[in-house]
Protein backbone atom coordinates (compact mmCIF):
# COMPACT_ATOMS: atom_id res chain seq x y z
CA UNK A 1 0.00 0.00 0.00
CA UNK A 2 1.69 3.80 -1.06
CA UNK A 3 0.88 6.65 1.39
CA UNK A 4 0.64 9.34 -1.15
CA UNK A 5 -0.60 11.95 1.32
CA UNK A 6 1.93 15.43 1.49
CA UNK A 7 4.63 15.23 3.08
CA UNK A 8 3.77 16.13 7.34
CA UNK A 9 4.37 19.57 8.80
CA UNK A 10 5.09 18.61 12.85
CA UNK A 11 3.37 21.17 14.29
CA UNK A 12 5.52 22.28 17.98
CA UNK A 13 3.11 21.97 20.78
CA UNK A 14 1.49 25.06 22.30
CA UNK A 15 0.53 25.16 26.21
CA UNK A 16 -2.59 25.80 25.47
CA UNK A 17 -2.25 22.52 23.54
CA UNK A 18 -0.95 20.37 25.90
CA UNK A 19 -3.74 21.26 28.61
CA UNK A 20 -6.33 20.52 25.80
CA UNK A 21 -5.23 16.89 25.33
CA UNK A 22 -7.50 13.74 25.47
CA UNK A 23 -7.30 10.22 26.53
CA UNK A 24 -9.07 8.45 24.57
CA UNK A 25 -10.57 5.26 25.68
CA UNK A 26 -12.83 2.48 24.56
CA UNK A 27 -15.85 4.61 26.66
CA UNK A 28 -15.00 7.64 24.09
CA UNK A 29 -13.63 6.42 20.89
CA UNK A 30 -13.38 3.90 17.79
CA UNK A 31 -10.71 3.01 16.12
CA UNK A 32 -11.16 2.18 12.16
CA UNK A 33 -9.48 1.58 9.10
CA UNK A 34 -10.47 4.19 5.98
CA UNK A 35 -11.22 2.42 2.61
CA UNK A 36 -7.33 2.68 1.83
CA UNK A 37 -6.42 1.29 4.35
CA UNK A 38 -5.20 3.70 7.01
CA UNK A 39 -5.88 4.14 10.16
CA UNK A 40 -8.33 6.72 11.50
CA UNK A 41 -10.60 7.42 14.88
CA UNK A 42 -14.16 8.87 15.79
CA UNK A 43 -14.04 10.30 19.46
CA UNK A 44 -16.50 12.26 20.87
CA UNK A 45 -14.96 15.71 20.75
CA UNK A 46 -15.68 19.43 22.68
CA UNK A 47 -15.53 22.26 20.26
CA UNK A 48 -14.36 25.73 21.46
CA UNK A 49 -18.24 27.00 21.83
CA UNK A 50 -18.44 24.67 24.16
CA UNK A 51 -20.69 21.76 22.57
CA UNK A 52 -19.99 18.48 22.15
CA UNK A 53 -20.01 16.15 19.06
CA UNK A 54 -20.74 12.47 19.87
CA UNK A 55 -18.30 9.91 17.49
CA UNK A 56 -16.52 13.41 15.81
CA UNK A 57 -15.23 11.92 12.37
CA UNK A 58 -11.60 12.82 12.45
CA UNK A 59 -10.88 10.36 9.71
CA UNK A 60 -6.99 9.54 8.91
CA UNK A 61 -4.69 9.78 12.26
CA UNK A 62 -0.87 9.14 12.74
CA UNK A 63 0.62 7.69 15.54
CA UNK A 64 3.78 7.95 17.64
CA UNK A 65 5.26 6.19 21.02
CA UNK A 66 6.22 8.46 23.75
CA UNK A 67 8.21 5.52 25.12
CA UNK A 68 9.52 3.75 22.05
CA UNK A 69 12.18 1.55 23.23
CA UNK A 70 11.82 1.29 27.02
CA UNK A 71 7.84 0.74 26.87
CA UNK A 72 6.34 0.73 23.08
CA UNK A 73 2.58 0.27 24.17
CA UNK A 74 1.82 2.55 26.72
CA UNK A 75 1.20 6.61 26.46
CA UNK A 76 0.64 6.34 22.32
CA UNK A 77 0.21 9.18 20.89
CA UNK A 78 -2.69 10.70 18.60
CA UNK A 79 -1.99 13.39 15.95
CA UNK A 80 -4.25 14.28 12.86
CA UNK A 81 -3.86 16.77 9.79
CA UNK A 82 -5.18 19.97 11.64
CA UNK A 83 -5.24 22.16 8.47
CA UNK A 84 -7.68 19.45 6.91
CA UNK A 85 -10.12 19.96 10.06
CA UNK A 86 -10.36 23.24 9.57
CA UNK A 87 -11.05 23.20 5.89
CA UNK A 88 -13.99 20.55 7.31
CA UNK A 89 -15.15 22.92 9.55
CA UNK A 90 -15.31 26.19 6.85
CA UNK A 91 -17.13 23.81 4.43
CA UNK A 92 -20.13 22.82 7.06
CA UNK A 93 -19.88 26.50 8.15
CA UNK A 94 -20.21 27.64 4.20
CA UNK A 95 -22.97 24.80 3.82
CA UNK A 96 -25.12 26.17 6.87
CA UNK A 97 -24.55 29.74 5.12
CA UNK A 98 -24.49 29.68 1.34
CA UNK A 99 -23.42 32.40 -0.36
CA UNK A 100 -26.43 34.31 -2.79
CA UNK A 101 -26.49 33.65 -6.39
CA UNK A 102 -26.79 36.96 -8.90
CA UNK A 103 -30.71 36.48 -9.08
CA UNK A 104 -30.65 36.47 -4.83
CA UNK A 105 -31.28 32.88 -4.07
CA UNK A 106 -29.12 31.02 -1.92
CA UNK A 107 -26.01 28.90 -3.85
CA UNK A 108 -23.64 26.99 -2.81
CA UNK A 109 -19.98 28.22 -3.95
CA UNK A 110 -18.05 25.21 -5.52
CA UNK A 111 -14.22 25.34 -4.72
CA UNK A 112 -12.02 26.29 -7.21
CA UNK A 113 -9.52 23.21 -8.35
CA UNK A 114 -6.34 23.97 -6.25
CA UNK A 115 -3.31 21.95 -5.32
CA UNK A 116 -3.81 19.35 -2.02
CA UNK A 117 -2.64 21.92 1.30
CA UNK A 118 0.13 21.14 2.97
CA UNK A 119 -0.50 18.95 6.09
CA UNK A 120 0.04 20.37 9.83
CA UNK A 121 0.10 17.26 12.06
CA UNK A 122 -1.09 18.13 15.66
CA UNK A 123 -1.42 16.24 18.67
CA UNK A 124 -5.15 15.79 19.65
CA UNK A 125 -5.33 13.33 22.48
CA UNK A 126 -3.46 10.01 24.15
CA UNK A 127 -3.81 6.55 24.46
CA UNK A 128 -2.71 4.85 27.92
CA UNK A 129 -2.35 1.13 26.91
CA UNK A 130 -3.46 -0.04 23.62
CA UNK A 131 -4.42 -3.40 25.51
CA UNK A 132 -7.56 -1.10 26.90
CA UNK A 133 -9.17 -1.65 23.25
CA UNK A 134 -11.17 -4.21 22.00
CA UNK A 135 -8.47 -6.81 19.90
CA UNK A 136 -9.58 -5.87 16.52
CA UNK A 137 -8.75 -2.04 17.44
CA UNK A 138 -5.58 -2.70 19.61
CA UNK A 139 -4.50 -4.34 15.88
CA UNK A 140 -5.20 -1.78 13.78
CA UNK A 141 -3.20 0.48 16.06
CA UNK A 142 -0.39 -1.91 16.37
CA UNK A 143 -0.14 -2.74 12.93
CA UNK A 144 0.60 0.80 12.26
CA UNK A 145 2.95 1.49 14.74
CA UNK A 146 4.82 -2.00 13.47
CA UNK A 147 4.77 -0.24 10.30
CA UNK A 148 5.72 3.23 11.38
CA UNK A 149 8.55 1.39 13.74
CA UNK A 150 9.61 -1.34 11.39
CA UNK A 151 13.38 -1.99 12.06
CA UNK A 152 15.14 -4.44 10.17
CA UNK A 153 17.59 -6.71 12.34
CA UNK A 154 21.33 -5.98 11.59
CA UNK A 155 23.16 -9.98 12.29
CA UNK A 156 26.11 -9.14 9.72
CA UNK A 157 27.93 -6.09 8.68
CA UNK A 158 29.25 -6.91 4.82
CA UNK A 159 30.83 -3.52 4.09
CA UNK A 160 30.81 0.66 5.76
CA UNK A 161 32.73 3.06 3.02
CA UNK A 162 32.96 6.84 3.98
CA UNK A 163 33.02 9.33 1.45
CA UNK A 164 32.43 12.81 1.12
CA UNK A 165 30.86 12.89 5.10
CA UNK A 166 28.72 10.64 4.31
CA UNK A 167 29.47 6.11 5.23
CA UNK A 168 27.53 3.61 3.03
CA UNK A 169 26.79 0.07 4.65
CA UNK A 170 25.98 -3.08 3.26
CA UNK A 171 24.51 -4.90 5.90
CA UNK A 172 22.69 -8.65 6.84
CA UNK A 173 19.04 -8.74 8.01
CA UNK A 174 16.27 -10.82 8.77
CA UNK A 175 14.40 -9.16 6.36
CA UNK A 176 17.62 -9.89 3.28
CA UNK A 177 20.41 -7.64 2.28
CA UNK A 178 19.71 -3.98 2.89
CA UNK A 179 22.12 -1.27 1.58
CA UNK A 180 21.78 2.59 2.81
CA UNK A 181 23.18 5.91 3.66
CA UNK A 182 24.29 7.88 6.86
CA UNK A 183 25.14 11.65 7.13
CA UNK A 184 27.22 12.66 10.52
CA UNK A 185 27.55 8.37 10.81
CA UNK A 186 28.56 9.12 15.00
CA UNK A 187 25.39 10.97 15.50
CA UNK A 188 22.80 8.22 13.47
CA UNK A 189 23.77 5.88 15.87
CA UNK A 190 22.14 5.41 18.73
CA UNK A 191 22.80 3.06 21.64
CA UNK A 192 19.14 2.66 23.17
CA UNK A 193 20.17 -0.08 25.75
CA UNK A 194 23.10 -2.62 27.08
CA UNK A 195 24.37 -3.72 23.59
CA UNK A 196 21.73 -2.46 21.11
CA UNK A 197 22.06 0.16 18.82
CA UNK A 198 19.24 1.65 16.59
CA UNK A 199 20.75 3.22 12.87
CA UNK A 200 18.78 6.14 11.38
CA UNK A 201 19.63 6.51 7.48
CA UNK A 202 19.79 9.48 5.36
CA UNK A 203 15.63 8.40 4.26
CA UNK A 204 14.21 8.01 7.73
CA UNK A 205 14.42 4.01 7.87
CA UNK A 206 15.78 2.36 11.10
CA UNK A 207 18.02 -0.58 11.46
CA UNK A 208 18.43 -2.08 14.82
CA UNK A 209 21.78 -4.32 16.29
CA UNK A 210 20.11 -6.31 19.33
CA UNK A 211 23.66 -7.15 20.68
CA UNK A 212 26.95 -5.65 19.10
CA UNK A 213 28.43 -8.22 21.31
CA UNK A 214 26.49 -11.47 19.08
CA UNK A 215 28.19 -9.64 15.95
CA UNK A 216 31.06 -11.24 13.90
CA UNK A 217 34.80 -9.73 14.49
CA UNK A 218 35.12 -8.81 11.18
CA UNK A 219 31.18 -6.77 11.61
CA UNK A 220 32.29 -5.28 14.90
CA UNK A 221 35.71 -3.90 13.28
CA UNK A 222 32.71 -2.46 10.90
CA UNK A 223 31.35 -0.59 13.63
CA UNK A 224 33.77 0.06 16.65
CA UNK A 225 35.41 3.01 15.45
CA UNK A 226 31.43 4.75 15.95
CA UNK A 227 30.55 3.19 19.10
Amino acid sequence: MQDTSPTPVLRESTLSDIVKLDFFTPDNSDFYLTKNGFPALRADKVFDDGHTEKRYDYGRIFLHRSFPFEDPNVFISVLCDMIKEEDKEKKAKAAESPAPAADGSPEAVKPKDADPPPMEIREIGLIERLSDFPPEQAKILSDELRRKYFAPKVSKIKSVKEKFGFSYWAVDTDAGECKFTLQDTFRSIIRVGEGRIMINDVDGNRYEIADIQALDRRSFKQIEIYL
